[in-house]
């Protein structure tokens, strides 16, 4: 599934598209990032009601897997005045309640907790059975 994108309402003079290196305009990188997001978040449109929400989704997140964004001084994370400037973005994301994020969250964190578990439990045993 490609993902549509409605950036209609964002505020181009603060954030402006830019010029790739092939001259094709390009979302900004915090519209691009906080679309890519809204899939992750499992919410589709940014809105005054939810905006705390797909804040505190995001910040989830970025806190398990790192900043959302970089800039000159490396890796920055999306800030709720970005959220807030966003509303009105909206994409083609499918929408998870609260329960269905946080069971969706602890799954993929779990079984990647677990598979890392399970390679350093051989890498032991191989160093164990090396006599080392």
């Amino acid at each position: 599934m490609s993902l549509d994108v409605d950036w209609s309402s964002i505020d181009k003079e603060r954030y402006p598209d830019r010029e790739d290196e092939f001259g094709d305009t390009q979302l900004n990188a915090v519209t691009f990032s906080l679309a890519f997001a809204s899939m992750a978040v499992g919410i589709s449109k940014i809105t005054e009601k939810n905006a705390g929400e797909f804040y505190t989704r995001l910040a989830m997140i970025e806190r398990l897997h790192g900043a959302g964004l970089s800039n000159k001084d490396g890796p920055r994370f999306i800030t709720p005045a970005e959220i807030h400037d966003h509303i009105g973005l909206r994409t083609n994301a499918s929408t998870l309640s609260s329960a269905a994020f946080a069971k969706t969250i602890y799954k993929r964190e779990h079984a990647e907790l677990l598979n890392r578990f399970k390679a350093d439990m051989e890498v032991v045993a191989l160093a164990e059975a090396a006599g080392v």
